[in-house]
């Protein structure tokens, strides 16, 4: 009896590890069931370096902008990192993704850095670019005083006057 049950263990160990040495050639085996070839750095051989690798991934930026409007769309705001835990990306590309979005007015976000959240849709403001929007603040705020400010007079104190500092040159005009 025990011949026997050593035989049987015997059997189902040899077929075990049979089926586990198919599963593993199946893996590293090419499109037609060949292991490929390998040159003696372990890289793929010349001919085979051509082969796009499938990754799941998309990889077509064109491809990836409609996937994460139409996301964008379906929901009341995104941060980057739930953009690209669903279309299944990297944050680096779902970034540059709706840069280019923002950009075309597909696309609109409300908050700085990590607190930024996305929308679908955009707005003309944030058609333009950062350094036109700060052009046009900084115009806007020299065309009217803040206020409570004291009226400026046409010349401006110098930095330093003979050493002395701001404070103190603004002092010495008002006569304290």
């Amino acid at each position: 009896m025990t011949a026997l049950l050593d035989q049987l263990v015997a059997s189902v160990v040899t077929l075990a590890r049979k089926s586990a040495l198919d599963a593993v050639a199946g893996i590293f085996a090419g499109p037609d069931g060949a292991a490929p070839q390998r040159n003696a750095g372990g890289r793929r051989a010349a001919d085979d370096q051509g082969t796009p690798r499938s990754s799941g991934r998309i990889t077509d930026v064109a491809e990836l902008a409609p996937l994460i409007v139409d996301r964008l769309a379906a929901s009341d705001g995104l941060t980057v990192i739930e953009i690209a835990r669903a279309v299944l990306q990297s944050p680096e590309v779902v970034k540059r993704v709706l840069k280019k979005l923002v950009a075309g007015g597909q696309a609109r976000h409300e908050g700085n850095t990590r607190a930024r959240r996305y929308f679908a849709g955009g707005s003309a403001s944030q058609r333009e670019s950062p350094r036109a929007r700060r052009r046009a603040r900084k115009a806007k705020g020299a065309a009217r005083p803040r206020k409570g400010a004291a009226p400026r007079s046409r010349k401006a104190a110098p930095a330093k006057a003979k050493g002395r500092t701001r404070r103190a040159a603004k002092r010495q005009r008002r006569g304290k």
